[in-house]
């Protein structure tokens, strides 16, 4: 009996050690600057990210959408939620709705530390540019004239 506690309390031990060492790993991991996103388009925007997988708008809320003809700041913590099981090879697939419906538009993939990598658009109607924690989308359906 004596011999079944210690090896319990060993191994409850243990488990504290790991969990703390866990949770320091995650405080531990440097933050990067924020991401700026322009959007000069009518939509509003939206991603989601290969390690996520859920919509901006519905991880960050409010902040999860750069609306039409506006600019988002995203934090360098909202990030680094974004883009923790990669993020050296983020990718984030954007949609030009505020609930990531629709087709995707681009892929962008960066680093959550060193910036953009790179930027491949998927739909010719949209235009997009930038480098290291600054991007800029452009473009899109043109306006019916009645």
């Amino acid at each position: 009996m004596v011999v079944k506690k210690k090896m319990l309390v060993g191994l409850f031990a243990l488990g504290m050690t790991v969990a703390s060492s866990l949770t320091y790993a995650e405080v531990a991991t440097p933050v990067g600057p924020p991401l700026t996103i322009v959007n000069n388009t009518s939509q509003d925007s939206t991603t989601k990210t290969n390690s996520i997988r859920l919509c901006s708008s519905v991880v960050l809320g409010a902040a999860g959408v750069t609306h039409h003809n506006s600019t988002n700041v995203v934090s360098g913590e909202n990030v680094k939620r974004a883009c923790y099981f990669y993020p050296a090879d983020c990718i984030a697939s954007i949609y030009m709705t505020s609930d990531c419906t629709g087709s995707i538009i681009a892929k962008v993939t960066f680093d959550t530390l060193k910036g953009i990598k790179t930027i491949a658009v998927s739909d010719p109607a949209y235009s997009l540019s930038g480098s290291g924690f600054s991007i800029t989308i452009d473009g899109g359906p043109k306006l019916a004239k009645n």
